[in-house]
């Protein structure tokens, strides 16, 4: 459509804006089942509830005709439709990079890649985001909609920190083109320093939390594989997981530790108290253990009810009330 009038070029947008969306729809929908497929928590991964969106007439008119100079536009605008996906830190940003770049379905072109930008000019903070144009390698139909080989979709990556910046200069500046002033500007990029670090702390603290979590999955692992804890509550169970944490951290608990403490005894008195819900959870391994060499700092460092710890101390032959 090179040097189309305008009436021409808003004619066939919106004759194809259904493909468009369908195409949206279907490359979302793609990566969404491709992220279960990995069994990530996709509501850990996507912070923002995201939707394709065509781009609306008035914008790509502006785009077209008065922003830039295509020499063909239709075909060089490539975000007619786009997807923002929006993640909790940075590393998660990998996550959805190796989805879109392993696709068999399109091919993609990198079109802005935030680290590659901050080691260009890394003194520069500026807007961050990874963005790809995907185009499907063969014709796709969706119900009644083709979608015809080679149509674009935008597909934005960032995190929630990148996200409001971008928000922000995108509305506030981007926008508003030359009326920006250099004191404008330059706060816009003292608050994309901040925003920079905030997102290297999330970062920190995620994987912190993450290091935890793990050190807790792979206990509660072996702890259930001495008996089956069918009907443990995780939650309930974390819990506990994180009262007795200083005391098996203090005391370098480890498996072989456990190995060498856990009988048929004390797994016998676990089953036969199924129906009680502290014996329901794989942290009550840890709680014999501990009551039987540090009775008294466990009395002391138990977050919950004494009377819990009752039949603890007495299938170790020691009463729970006892000063030790």
């Amino acid at each position: 459509m090179k040097n189309d009038s305008q009436e021409a070029f808003l004619k066939k947008y919106r004759e194809e804006k259904p493909m468009f969306q369908a195409w949206g729809d279907y490359v979302q929908k793609y990566i969404y089942d491709k992220l279960r497929e990995t069994n990530e928590d996709i509501s850990k991964i996507i912070k923002i509830q995201c939707s394709p969106r065509v781009k609306a007439e008035d914008s790509i008119i502006a785009k077209a005709f008065f922003r830039k100079n295509y020499d063909d536009a239709y075909a060089q605008i490539t975000d007619k439709v786009g997807i923002r996906f929006v993640v909790m830190v940075t590393k998660q940003i990998a996550i959805i990079k190796n989805i879109v770049e392993k696709s068999d379905l399109w091919d993609f072109s990198k079109d802005q890649d935030y680290k590659e930008s901050i080691e260009k000019h890394p003194d520069l903070f500026s807007y961050q985001s990874v963005h790809y144009i995907v185009r499907n390698r063969h014709n796709i139909r969706v119900n009644e909609i083709m979608i015809n080989e080679g149509t674009p979709c935008e597909i934005q990556i960032r995190t929630l920190e990148q996200h409001a910046y971008a928000e922000l200069s995108h509305d506030y500046v981007y926008k508003q083109e030359g009326k920006i002033n250099s004191l404008t500007r330059r706060n816009m990029a003292r608050s994309m320093a901040l925003n920079e670090t905030a997102d290297e702390l999330f970062s920190k603290v995620y994987d912190m939390v993450e290091n935890e979590k793990e050190k807790y999955n792979q206990l509660t692992s072996f702890l259930r594989s001495k008996t089956d804890f069918a009907n443990y509550n995780e939650k309930i169970d974390q819990s506990i997981y994180e009262c007795l944490k200083p005391m098996l951290e203090k005391y370098s608990i480890s498996e072989e530790t456990v190995n060498g403490f856990l009988n048929d005894y004390y797994i016998n008195k676990i089953n036969k108290r199924q129906d009680k819900i502290l014996y329901q959870q794989p942290m009550v391994i840890m709680l014999y253990l501990l009551a039987k060499d540090h009775p008294a700092e466990l009395q002391e460092k138990w977050c919950f009810t004494q009377d819990m710890l009752g039949m603890v101390f007495s299938d170790l032959g020691m009463n729970s009330e006892d000063d030790y």
